[in-house]
C-alpha cells in the first residue's frame, strides 16, 4: 500500500509537472519495489508499468521529442542497441518454454522497467536545471541508504527487505539472510550486489564531480559525506562484484593531471583517514577481508565462498545444452519454474549476462547485448571524448560479464552515462546556439 500511495502522488505531480514528475520517479526507483495493482487474464499490473505507461502517454502527448529537437542536434545515443533489445523481447515469447502470453507479460515488464524510461529520459532531462533538480534528490536518497544499510548491517535485520519480499508475487532470496559469510548489508536494495554497485556507482560519480571537473556540488558536505560513507557500506555487502565494479569506475580518477589539484589531495586526505577504520573494520571481520583477496588472489577463494572458475565453466556447459534447446529467441526469463533438467540445476543463478542470454534470449539477445556494450564502452565515449563514461561503462561490462547484477539500478547508472555525455565539449558543440543553457549541473 504504501509505494502503490508513493507512486500516485507522483503521477499526479507528474500531471502538474512533468519533468519534476519523471525525476522523482526515476529517484524513487532506488528504494521503492513493484507492487502488482491489479490482473488482466492473470497477468499482474504492477505500478511499474502503470507509471511507465503514464509517463510514456504524456510524453507522446506533450510532444517532447520534438521540442527537443528544436535545442540539439543530436538524437539518442543508444538507439540501435536499443531497437535489438525490442526486437529480442518480441521474438522471445514465440520460442518461451513457459508459453507466449506469461513470456509477453515478462518482456512488457522489462520493457516498461527499463528500456522505455531510458529512452524518455535521455529527452526530457537536458539542461543544468533538469540534472541538478535529480542530483539533489540522488543525494538525499543515498545518505538515507547508506544510514539505514549501517543500522540494517549493525541489527543484522533489515525490515524493508522483509516487507518488500511479503508484497512481492514471485518472491526474491533474502541473500542477507545467508550465512556463508555472514550478514550482508542490502539496505534499501533487493540483493547486495545490487546495493553494493549502487552505491559504488554514486561514490565514483561525486569524487569525479569534485576532482575532475571541479563542481561546487550542492549539498557539498553532505555529498562527500556520503560518497565516503559509500565505501564501507560497498565492502560490508562482501559481494566481489560491488568491489570490482567500484575500483573499476574509479579508474577514471588516476591521471597525473588530477595530481596538482588541490581537491585531489582533499579526497585522498580523506580516505588516509578513513583507510585505518576499514582496516579495523576487515580486522575483526576475516571473511570480509577473504572475499576482497579472492578478488586478486585465488588461494583466498575457499574462505570466501561464493562461485569459482570451475563452477563457472559448468554454467557454461550446462547453459550451452539449454541453447542449443531454442538457439534463436532462447527459452524465456522464466523457463527454470516451468522446465527441469539436470542442465536448470547445473546453470545456477546464470552468473553471467552471456549465460543469462544464451539460455533465455538466445542468439538474438547475445547479440544485441554485444551491441549496447560496443556503444557503452567503445562507440558513445569515443564519440564523446568522456573518460568516465568509459570507465563506468566497462565497470559495467566487466562486472556482468563475470556474475549477476541483481536489483542493480541501471536506470541510475544511465541517467549518469547521460550526464557525462551531455557535459562533454562535443555534445555541447551540437546544440544550436544554446551552448550557454548547459554550463553545469549543479
Amino acid at each position: 500500500m504504501v509505494f502503490i500511495v508513493l507512486s500516485l502522488l507522483i503521477l499526479l505531480y507528474g500531471i502538474y509537472n512533468y519533468k519534476k514528475g519523471f525525476m522523482l520517479y526515476i529517484i524513487s526507483t532506488i528504494f521503492s519495489y513493484p507492487v502488482s495493482v491489479f490482473k488482466i487474464a492473470g497477468f499482474s499490473v504492477s505500478t511499474t508499468i502503470i507509471m511507465a505507461l503514464f509517463f510514456f502517454s504524456l510524453y507522446i502527448f506533450r510532444n517532447i521529442h520534438n521540442k527537443r529537437k528544436d535545442i540539439s542536434t543530436e538524437g539518442f545515443p543508444f538507439k540501435l542497441p536499443l531497437i535489438l533489445l525490442f526486437v529480442s523481447l518480441l521474438i522471445t515469447p514465440f520460442f518461451a518454454y513457459a508459453g507466449f502470453s506469461v513470456e509477453f507479460a515478462r518482456s512488457l515488464t522489462i520493457v516498461c522497467r527499463s528500456y522505455l524510461l531510458i529512452w524518455i529520459m535521455w529527452d526530457i532531462i537536458e539542461d543544468d536545471n533538469d540534472f541538478s533538480f535529480a542530483f539533489k534528490a540522488i543525494i538525499v536518497v543515498m545518505v538515507i541508504s547508506c544510514l539505514y544499510g549501517i543500522y540494517e548491517y549493525t541489527l543484522s535485520f533489515n525490515p524493508l527487505l522483509n516487507f518488500k519480499h511479503s508484497i512481492s508475487d514471485e518472491g526474491f532470496d533474502l541473500y542477507s539472510l545467508q550465512t556463508l559469510r555472514g550478514y550482508r548489508l542490502t539496505s534499501v536494495f533487493e540483493h547486495p550486489i545490487g546495493a553494493g554497485m549502487t552505491m559504488g556507482l554514486y561514490s565514483i560519480f561525486i569524487f569525479v564531480e569534485f576532482v575532475r571537473y571541479k563542481e561546487v556540488i550542492p549539498f557539498n558536505k553532505l555529498a562527500i559525506f556520503t560518497a565516503i560513507l559509500c565505501i564501507p557500506c560497498v565492502l560490508l555487502t562482501k559481494m566481489r562484484a560491488s568491489v570490482v565494479f567500484t575500483i573499476i569506475a574509479s579508474l577514471c580518477l588516476i591521471s597525473p593531471a588530477f595530481y596538482k589539484k588541490k581537491r585531489f589531495y582533499a579526497i585522498l586526505l580523506i580516505f588516509l583517514i578513513v583507510i585505518p577504520f576499514i582496516y579495523l573494520m576487515a580486522r575483526n571481520n576475516p571473511i570480509l577481508s577473504n572475499v576482497v583477496l579472492s578478488i586478486f588472489n585465488s588461494d583466498y577463494q575457499t574462505a570466501a565462498g561464493g562461485s569459482n572458475s570451475v563452477m563457472r565453466f559448468s554454467q557454461l556447459k550446462a547453459v550451452y545444452e539449454l541453447f542449443k534447446l531454442s538457439p534463436i529467441g532462447g527459452l524465456g526469463e522464466t523457463f527454470k519454474s516451468v522446465y527441469s533438467s539436470v542442465y536448470t540445476q547445473e546453470v545456477l543463478g546464470l552468473e553471467s549476462i552471456w549465460f543469462e542470454q544464451m539460455a533465455m534470449h538466445g542468439a538474438v539477445g547475445v547479440i544485441a547485448n554485444i551491441v549496447l556494450m560496443y556503444f557503452t564502452v567503445i562507440k558513445i565515449p569515443m564519440k564523446y571524448r568522456s573518460v568516465p563514461a568509459f570507465t563506468f561503462g566497462l565497470a559495467y561490462w566487466v562486472t556482468y560479464t563475470l556474475t549477476s547484477t541483481p536489483s542493480f539500478r541501471i536506470i541510475i547508472f544511465f541517467l549518469i552515462e547521460f550526464y557525462f555525455i551531455k557535459k562533454s565539449e562535443v555534445y555541447r558543440k551540437s546544440l544550436k546556439g544554446n551552448e550557454n543553457s548547459w554550463k553545469t549541473a549543479w
